[in-house]
C-alpha cells in the first residue's frame, strides 16, 4: 500500500491492479466513503478519466475486499517495487517485507522510520468481507445518463502522507 501511494505521488500513474488495491483497502479496510476515496485517488492520477474511474470505484465498492499482503506478494515477489519506493524497509527480510510489523526487528523500525499499521489487516479484511455480504440497494441504470461526479473540493482530499 505505502509503496503504491508513494509511486502514485511521484509519477501520477499506477497499474490497474494497484489502483484497485488502493481503492479496495480505502473502502473495505479503512471504511472510507466511495466518494472520498475515489476523489483522493483521482486527484493523484494524471490519467484520470471520470467515466472509467467511477465505474471502477463502484465495482470495487460492490466487490470483495482484497488481501493487500497476498496481492503485494503476487505483484512484487522479489520486493523490487516495494524497496524502490520504501527505502526505509531495506533491512527487512523478504519473507516479511509486505508485512514489516511481523518482523522480529520491527521494534526499532515501526513508529520511528516507518509508521505502524493503521488497522490490523486481517481483522479489517474480515470486517470488510462482512460488509460486502450485506444486501445492497438496487441500482437502476438509465441509458445515456452521464456518470455522477462528486463536486471538486480540495479541502475534502484524503491524504496519507508517508
Amino acid at each position: 500500500m505505502d509503496a503504491a501511494l508513494r509511486a502514485m505521488a511521484a509519477s501520477g500513474w499506477l497499474p490497474a491492479r494497484l489502483r484497485g488495491m488502493l481503492a479496495s483497502v480505502a473502502l473495505h479496510h479503512l471504511g472510507l466513503s466511495e466518494q472520498a476515496a475515489g476523489a483522493a485517488l483521482a486527484a493523484g492520477l494524471t490519467d484520470h478519466s471520470p467515466p472509467i474511474h467511477w465505474a471502477q470505484m463502484r465495482r470495487v465498492a460492490l466487490g470483495r475486499p482484497v488481501d493487500p499482503e497476498r496481492l503485494a506478494g503476487v505483484l512484487d515477489p522479489d520486493g523490487a517495487f516495494t524497496r524502490r519506493w520504501l527505502p526505509e524497509l531495506a533491512e527487512v527480510p523478504d519473507r516479511v517485507l509486505q508485512a514489516p510489523w511481523r518482523w522480529e526487528g520491527a521494534r526499532g523500525l515501526l513508529g520511528r522510520r516507518y509508521p505502524e499499521p493503521l488497522v490490523d489487516p486481517s481483522a479489517a479484511r474480515a470486517a470488510g468481507r462482512t460488509l460486502a455480504r450485506r444486501p445492497t440497494a438496487r441500482v437502476e441504470v438509465i441509458e445515456g445518463a452521464a456518470p455522477r461526479r462528486p463536486a471538486s473540493d480540495p479541502t475534502q482530499q484524503l491524504c496519507l502522507d508517508l
